[in-house]
């Protein structure tokens, strides 16, 4: 009782090792380059890293589908195996043979299994490796970003300390200007102070005989219009006083006749008020202050018709 039994065992090649990953190319040493340029070569070499780990993720990608193919074979394998022992229990003189084969096919397939699984756990190690690699130039990236940050404030600052020291040398200058500008404008006000006091000690004693004049006639207009008074012109006589006011305003005495006769003579009470008010003003202790003051109150409490009389024996 004989049957033939085909066995069929899939083929299994070694798989290759991973290759080992590309290592990063150093930049050499150069000249110091702009913030610009540093920050251009860190893209690129950041871009550069990036298509590595993406060739290397796509190398175990395949690697890792090959051995899916490999183990799906495996398991299509085994189930062939499976069903041929079955067959073998039926003829027990071939059962053994058989056995013996597969045991031999068995061993080999769990060799490559164990192979396979070295291999794949190889090339998660790289994997985790490469990624751990890419973490740290991302840090490295962040830490040169922020450090050309730092540049460019401190670049920033400097520009500014720049400036306000280019502004404040053009203030200094222009307060030095102003400054040659004022000391000759005052060299020349003090040579026209100098003239000025020259001239007006020459006016003033030029002036002295003219204001010995003014007193002359202001003490004139005054006698000449107590003369009139005593005539009872009273017109003239404040026309004489007002004239002695001209040249000496400070005469009390002037104002205060003056004030009773625009008071007595020309029903005036403004006018009154006005020179009697100067007369207390310039002489605040004279003997006939209350009797001025009086005046003055009933000026400007009672009409024009009520009259004060006062001597105007002055």
């Amino acid at each position: 009782m004989g049957c033939a039994v085909i066995l069929w065992v899939a083929a299994i090649t070694a798989y290759p090792q991973a290759e080992e990953a590309q290592q990063i190319p150093t930049q050499p040493e150069t000249v110091q380059a702009s913030p610009q340029e540093e920050i251009a070569a860190l893209k690129l070499q950041l871009a550069h890293s990036k298509q590595l780990l993406a060739n290397e993720n796509q190398k175990l990608q395949d690697k890792i589908n090959a051995l899916n193919t490999e183990l799906d074979s495996l398991k299509k394998a085994n189930a062939e195996l499976e069903k041929a022992n079955q067959q073998l229990q039926e003829n027990p003189s071939e059962l053994k043979q058989c056995l013996t084969a597969s045991e031999q096919a068995l061993a080999e397939v769990c060799q490559k299994a164990g192979t396979l699984e070295k291999t794949v756990n190889t090339l998660t190690q790289e994997k985790e490796t490469l990624l751990k690699e890419n973490n740290e130039l991302s840090t490295a990236n962040a830490t040169m970003l922020s450090e050309h940050n730092e540049l460019n404030q401190l670049k920033k600052e400097h520009q500014e300390t720049v400036k306000a020291e280019a502004l404040a040398l053009k203030t200094a200058k222009e307060a030095n200007e102003s400054r040659e500008a004022l000391e000759e404008k005052l060299s020349l006000a003090n040579e026209q102070l100098a003239a000025a006091k020259s001239k007006n000690a020459r006016l003033e004693k030029e002036a002295v005989p003219i204001r010995r004049l003014k007193a002359l006639l202001a003490v004139s207009y005054q006698q000449l219009g107590a003369a009139y008074a005593q005539m009872k012109r009273y017109n003239l006589a404040i026309d004489a006083y007002n004239r002695s006011l001209k040249y000496n305003f400070k005469n009390p005495i002037v104002h205060c006749n003056l004030g009773l006769l625009y008071e007595h003579y020309c029903n005036n009470a403004k006018l009154a008020i006005y020179h009697l008010n100067k007369y207390l003003k310039m002489s605040p202790n004279a003997a006939d202050k209350d009797e001025i003051t009086f005046i003055i109150k009933r000026l400007s409490e009672v009409e024009d018709k009520d009259r004060v009389f006062y001597k105007l024996g002055r």
